[in-house]
């Protein structure tokens, strides 16, 4: 994958994400024409169908089960409309059980060996935290929550060990690859939203973006975590290669700008930063010059497009509390916000070690709310829900996340944090862990990486490609 524009690999990747954008589109439309949700539900079963299919038989005939991960990273991104546990497409758990007939064969007949991964206490701790989160209060859905979440950490826990076992080690530009074709197929969605839009400048102003399976916010999230690993494959292809991928960061950065989450550009600034330096070190080597001129334009374009809806008033009031957070330190535009995360710490009370449950966002006192209340923290949500032995948990995932990563460092690990510190960042000002969109891609970005993390050597940028 590094002298040629296009390979096997590259079509089978941009096919996936097609085929996803395809199945996602199709919905879209249907919610839209269709008042009969039974004709939505039809389409995506039978999708669903396909894919567990496809993995089921990717695991019975291949000792590798990292090549089921591009397919499990674009899935819960098909989905154009919200669902519960009551609206849930049925054939998901058709789906889920053909992939455990794939994995029950795969491992009779590959016998993969144990392994753990770098990160797996980290992990590990999370999940007991989320089973003994609210287990000390009296509540109607104490033992249900017990009981659901010890299967379901259970079963993601022997997942991971799984995947991590049996997976085989990818390079870095494939594994940059999937998740930039989840990037353009985030902002396929955010601009395919925009162009079926009835008012747009209602839209823009508004943050009035829903693409199904989330809004704004969360599509900002991803965004986030994909860019960094476009910007490697720019950095390490050839000239014709490099302009490609440098549109499509550029289409993700867009993209991004386009979802008015402040928080989330505020992040997206960081990370252009670390590029820029990054692209300047090459520059000084010599190597592609031209780069860091694509690059620099891009940022310029991206900070042009904040100036352009200043001038023309296409959101005054984003603006006008943007400025205000990032020039002035001026944090009053967040009122509402700091008033959810006062709330959180006054329903505390005396649920402070083990908090009051994942279910507990869903319950006012005992009574169903119908909907689930995050605390737009990640950290007070955990704290909530888990008490200070979530929030321990947290913080020794996170030390064991960063720990790896910053440990001998080189560009693959460097990109890999900016991905994850990026997203992270974000995630102090809205919940990102706990969020199923989110967490999927980043426990597969650490299956795909964990190899890397064992190396301890120093690299320098000219010779990543060797590190492949």
């Amino acid at each position: 994958m590094k002298n040629e524009i296009w390979t096997k690999k590259s079509f089978l990747f941009f096919g996936m994400m097609l085929f996803f954008y395809i199945a996602w589109f199709i919905v879209f439309i249907a919610r839209k024409n269709i008042i009969n949700e039974n004709v939505v539900e039809i389409i995506e079963n039978i999708t669903l169908g396909i894919i567990g299919i496809i993995i089921m038989v990717i695991l019975i005939f291949k000792n590798d089960s990292s090549d089921t991960i591009p397919l499990i990273v674009f899935l819960p991104f098909m989905f154009a409309r919200p669902f519960d546990a009551y609206s849930l497409p049925k054939m998901i758990y058709g789906a889920c059980g053909l992939a455990l007939i794939g994995i029950l064969i795969h491992c009779i007949r590959y016998k993969p060996k144990l392994k753990l991964g770098h990160l797996f206490y980290g992990i590990l701790a999370l999940g007991i935290a989320m089973i003994l989160g609210g287990i000390n209060i009296q509540s109607i859905y104490r033992w249900q929550q017990f009981f659901i979440m010890f299967a379901a950490v259970g079963i993601i826990i022997v997942l991971y060990i799984f995947m991590i076992s049996s997976s085989k080690k990818k390079s870095f530009s494939e594994i940059s690859l999937i998740f930039t074709c989840l990037g353009v197929l985030l902002s396929l969605q955010t601009i395919t939203f925009f162009i079926f839009s009835n008012d747009l400048s209602y839209h823009l102003a508004y943050k009035q973006l829903d693409v199904g399976w989330g809004i704004s916010n969360n599509i900002a999230l991803i965004l986030l975590m994909t860019a960094p690993f476009t910007v490697y494959l720019i950095f390490t292809k050839n000239k014709t290669q490099s302009i490609i991928f440098s549109i499509l960061a550029f289409l993700q950065i867009f993209s991004l700008i386009f979802t008015f989450s402040r928080g989330a550009i505020l992040a997206l600034f960081i990370e252009i930063i670390i590029f820029m330096i990054m692209a300047i070190k090459k520059a000084i080597k010599n190597e592609y010059p031209w780069k860091i001129i694509l690059l620099i334009l891009g940022c310029f374009m991206a900070i042009g497009i904040l100036l352009f809806w200043k001038v023309v008033n296409i959101y005054e009031e984003f603006w006008i509390n943007f400025k205000k957070m990032i020039i002035n330190m001026d944090f009053s535009s967040m009122t509402e916000r700091m008033k959810i995360y006062t709330n959180t710490l006054k329903n505390m009370d005396s649920h402070w070690l083990l908090g009051q449950g994942i279910f507990s966002p869903m319950y006012n006192g005992d009574e169903l709310t119908g909907g689930y209340s995050w605390a737009h923290s990640t950290i007070l949500h955990t704290l909530s829900t888990m008490g200070l032995v979530g929030v321990g948990a947290l913080f020794f995932h996170f030390f064991q996340k960063y720990y790896v990563l910053l440990k001998k460092p080189n560009y693959i690990k460097l990109i890999i944090l900016v991905s994850f510190a990026g997203s992270g960042l974000y995630g102090l000002f809205d919940v990102s862990y706990y969020f199923i969109n989110y967490m999927i891609p980043l426990v597969c970005i650490i299956i795909l990486t964990d190899s890397y993390f064992d190396n301890l050597m120093i690299e320098t940028i000219e010779n990543i490609e060797s590190y492949d």
